[in-house]
């Protein structure tokens, strides 16, 4: 997870757009069965699978800025990994309060599988992600 975006989309739904960077040092392979667990400050665990992009997802949410992230720069849920690193989007939505995923002590965990089934797991805490200025 390089980065991305914490945004309401109504009522106890939670849009999570995360940046995410595959790199791969071995055989070509693929990045598969994409799972977010979401780790609230009050002990509650989530999990959720991506979802489609539409055209364009507005992002209005305190976390990473604001802006809008085109359909484009989605991942798809299985994405060929060669010898360069690849680079997308993931976008996740959970029905939970914003507030409660933008806590400093929130742990989002991105895990994924290889072509062989073998899972790699990454997380960060909500209080260590870069902040991005506010718009003018």
């Amino acid at each position: 997870m390089i980065g991305g975006h914490i945004f309401s989309v109504e009522t106890n739904l939670t849009g999570i757009e995360l940046d995410v960077e595959v790199i791969n040092d071995g055989a070509p392979s693929v990045a598969k069965n994409w799972t977010l667990r979401i780790l609230l400050a009050n002990g509650t665990q989530l999990s959720c699978q991506p979802s489609r992009f539409p055209p364009v997802v507005p992002l209005r949410g305190a976390t990473g800025g604001f802006g809008k992230i085109e359909a484009s720069q989605e991942l798809d849920t299985v994405t060929a990994i060669g010898k360069k690193p690849r680079s997308g989007a993931l976008l996740f939505y959970k029905q939970v309060e914003e507030r409660a995923v933008l806590d400093p002590d929130t742990i989002l965990m991105l895990t994924v599988q290889d072509k062989n089934d073998k899972t790699y797991t990454t997380h960060q805490r909500i209080g260590d992600w870069p902040k991005s200025p506010e718009p003018r």
